[in-house]
């Protein structure tokens, strides 16, 4: 009996296949086939090596600019170490620095000195781009250099610490005088005047009721504080203060620019502001410690000598050359000895020095100011850099205010000077002095006993030592110390005095007494 089998019609549908092959497959087809399949292989293995080899160009170009680069080192004190990218940093808080510094000064010279300051303000921040790709710094470095042996040695030697808190006291009492918060609308300073209203007499002046604007002017007055403020008051007003000086970058750029449809880009960053003045704070409030402990105001004596002297003079000059002897110039000042005799005792007559220094003094460059030379400090060294003569720096220090001297012999002839006034620094004044001085030996000491390391090393580049000028210019010596030879013999167009009886017997050649002296203090006047 056949046995039939019945197909299960519940069974999933077996997925199609392609259809077998045709016949059989022949060797040469096969080895083709593979070889296909190897090329296809080679392609995407070389396909991926390439794309791979891509990437990894980009990883480590990506790895080495910002990661290789940035940790290279530039300086190293002690166990602290600059690093390039650290250096970055550095310099943008050093340029925010002096763009705070110059907003400062805007803010009070901007009318005198705008375009040096819009010219200043424009090229630092046209700076901040490049700073990755520009040359090192090294007044940056060193600044940062200075900054960790004051950090470290403070902290080590003086136990030293500075907090946030100090910090904001200063910044908010710097910068409020320059930046201060916006003034409350005067709601409660409108002053009413009852005795107007009340006053039935006073109708004529009532266009006077409008008089509390008058009142509204002197707050302006109080803008600028005194005191500083208390440490937790500070740290809550630095942020606004510093927001303040940066929206007066920011403004100041649009200003520059000129355009505000394209204005020049703004490069620097709020941050910027706060971590340069930050450390900028950090170091003065440092130094002052530092300076307290070094010299206690308890230790130090004030000196009684004076920073600057001012003086007149009445010069009776002689006739001298160059080709003079010592017993001609002798003979010469005994010449005119007697005219400075008669002058002198005027003077301790009562008479007025500068009025007479004005008619009688042969020193044409300060007679029509009656006499008055340049202050100078206790060495001789006025505030231009000249040197006054040694004969009349020591007379002055002998001298009261008012007093006058005796006859002052010099190579340009007879002197008679009125000392004007000593100015004596103030006790204050004095010791920072002393202080900065005793800060910047320590410092300096300090720096001088660290392990410093640049990277690369930097050798100092040799200085020309500067061509000695002293001698090269005889026009100045009526301040510097003089030589028997070098009083000029031109100007003989000048008129003489009229005081001059005793003339020297040389009359073709030689210089009159009025003369020689007059040109070379008017020269010593305008020499650098």
């Amino acid at each position: 009996m056949p046995i039939i089998y019945v197909e299960n019609m519940a069974q999933t549908p077996k997925t199609p296949q392609s259809p077998a092959p045709q016949g059989p497959i022949t060797r040469r087809a096969l080895s083709r086939h593979q070889r296909e399949l190897r090329r296809q292989r080679l392609v995407m293995i070389i396909v991926g090596a390439a794309i791979g080899l891509a990437l990894l160009v980009v990883l480590i170009g990506v790895g080495y600019d910002r990661l290789w680069i940035p940790s290279r080192p530039i300086a190293q004190t002690g166990n602290t170490t600059l690093t390039r990218g650290g250096y970055w940093v550095e310099r943008r808080n050093e340029i925010a620095r002096q763009m705070a510094q110059n907003l400062q000064l805007l803010s009070f010279f901007g009318s005198q000195f705008g375009n040096q300051f819009d010219n200043q303000l424009s090229s630092l921040d046209a700076e901040v781009p490049n700073i990755r790709t520009g040359t090192v710094d090294d007044a940056t470095v060193s600044g940062w250099i200075d900054r960790q042996i004051l950090i470290q040695n403070a902290a080590s030697e003086f136990n030293a610490q500075v907090s946030d808190g100090e910090i904001a006291q200063q910044l908010v009492s710097d910068l409020s005088r320059v930046f201060p918060e916006p003034a409350a609308v005067p709601t409660s300073t409108i002053t009413l005047t009852p005795t107007a209203v009340i006053a039935p007499t006073a109708a004529p002046p009532t266009p006077t009721a409008g008089g509390p604007t008058a009142t509204a002017a002197p707050p302006t007055a109080t803008a600028l504080p005194t005191a500083t403020p208390p440490a937790d008051v500070a740290l809550g007003k630095q942020d606004g203060l510093i927001g303040r000086l940066y929206d007066a970058y920011q403004q100041e750029m649009l200003r520059i620019s000129g355009d505000p449809s394209t204005p020049l880009k703004a490069n620097l960053t709020l941050d910027d502001f706060k971590t340069g003045l930050h450390d900028q704070y950090l170091r003065q409030a440092l130094t002052a410690k530092v300076e307290a402990q070094l010299l206690p105001e308890a230790s130090f004596t004030p000196s009684t000598d004076p920073n600057s002297i001012e003086i007149r003079q009445i010069l009776i000059s002689t006739t001298t050359t160059l080709s003079d002897t010592q017993q001609q110039r002798d003979a010469a000042l005994a010449a005119r000895r007697p005219i400075a005799d008669a002058l002198l005792a005027r003077l301790r007559s009562g008479a007025d020095f500068a009025e007479l220094a004005k008619t009688s003094s042969d020193d044409f460059a300060t007679r029509a100011d009656g006499g008055t030379l340049p202050g100078f400090d206790i060495n001789g060294k006025t505030s231009d850099g000249r040197q006054m003569d040694p004969a009349i720096v020591a007379a002055a220090l002998k001298l009261k205010e008012n007093e006058i001297s005796d006859l002052i012999q010099t190579p340009f002839g007879w002197h008679i000077i009125q000392l004007v006034k000593r100015n004596v620094d103030s006790k204050e004044v004095q010791l920072q002095d002393a202080r900065s001085k005793k800060f910047d030996e320590w410092l300096a000491q300090k720096r001088a006993a660290a392990t410093i390391s640049r990277f690369p090393p930097v050798t100092p580049t040799p200085t020309t030592p500067p061509t000695p000028t002293v001698g090269t210019l005889p026009t100045v010596q009526l301040y510097a110390t003089a030589t028997a030879t070098t009083v000029p013999t031109t100007t003989a167009t000048l008129a003489a005095t009229p005081v001059s009886p005793a003339a020297p017997t040389s009359t073709a050649t030689t210089v009159p007494a009025a003369t020689t002296a007059p040109a070379a203090t008017s020269a010593a006047t305008a020499a650098p």
